[in-house]
């Protein structure tokens, strides 16, 4: 293991002094970042104990011990942030009552930038930012902060007329009088569960989505469009002339935040990044697809 984070030029997270220990016995050299817990109870030690943490740690062979840094846990409680970073500055200060200067101290949240404590912390970690999200905590949204996730769309590849002369009440969805199936290739095996608020956009019309989806086809009800054709553009989630089906609204169904619903879309789902006239022109709709801003 310690081979490989030298070849990878990377540093390991530290959480208590048996992991601290372990790598020591490594011989291996390692650099390190110790982490502090001031709320999240996940990993690291608590705050209160940091000051023996880091010293323990920075006394052992084999590791070098480059920062110090915590994950803040989001919450839109008055002043939960503050007693957090409270906690942090006390960890901070028990280093500096031991005669421990480490070059990097960090904290992971959205919550901390353009906050009144940035003098004690000289790297962070943007969390929700990175998605273009609003942190949680806070009322105000960053200026120039725009969602990552723009849409996502798919293409119909099978329009048909249901025709069952029998068993009915087997059919794999809920079947009525002269009824239209589209089918899109988006299924289960693409996150479409969690990524869809029951009906889809088609031809600017709301239609919904009939029967369980299945690993990678899901069925549309477009009997009320009777001219949606093979190849018309379905979307999930997004715009579609007059119609919207909002990030939010597909959140709120399956109560998720907004970057819980980023994450539902697999990797089978293709991302297609800064859109512009020209990339289109390149880029052939195929099965299905996120834009990202």
């Amino acid at each position: 293991m310690g081979r490989l984070l030298a070849e990878h030029d990377l540093t390991c997270t530290v959480a208590d002094l048996d992991a601290a220990r372990a790598w020591s016995d490594l011989a291996c050299g390692v650099r390190a970042f110790l982490k502090i817990d001031v709320g999240l109870e996940r990993l690291g030690v608590p705050a209160e104990q940091a000051a023996e943490f880091a010293a323990a740690a920075c006394s052992l062979p084999g590791i070098r011990v480059e920062g110090i840094y915590t994950h803040l846990h989001g919450g839109e409680t008055p002043g939960y942030a503050a007693w957090q970073l409270d906690r942090f500055d006390l960890a901070l200060d028990g280093l500096a009552s031991e005669g421990i200067a480490l070059p990097v101290r960090m904290a992971e949240s959205s919550v901390t930038i353009g906050g009144e404590r940035r003098a004690r912390l000289n790297a962070v970690d943007p969390g929700h930012l990175l998605y273009g999200f609003r942190p949680a905590g806070r009322s105000d949204t960053p200026a120039g902060i725009r969602p990552a996730f723009a849409s996502l769309t798919t293409r119909v590849i099978h329009v048909k007329q249901v025709s069952r002369p029998a068993f009915t009440e087997s059919a794999p969805a809920p079947l009525r009088k002269g009824m239209r199936i589209a089918v899109i290739p988006l299924g289960r095996a693409d996150g479409i569960r969690s990524l869809t608020c029951g009906e889809v956009l088609v031809r600017e019309r709301r239609v919904p989505i009939v029967g369980r989806p299945s690993l990678e086809h899901t069925r549309v009800d477009v009997t009320d469009v009777p001219d949606c054709r093979a190849g018309d553009e379905v979307v999930v989630i997004g715009r579609q002339g007059a119609e919207e089906i909002s990030f939010d609204e597909v959140a709120a169904r399956h109560g998720l935040d907004g970057v819980g619903l980023v994450l539902e879309a697999r990797p089978t789902v293709r991302r297609v990044y800064g859109t512009t006239p020209l990339l289109k022109r390149f880029l052939r709709p195929f099965r299905r697809s996120v834009r990202v801003r």
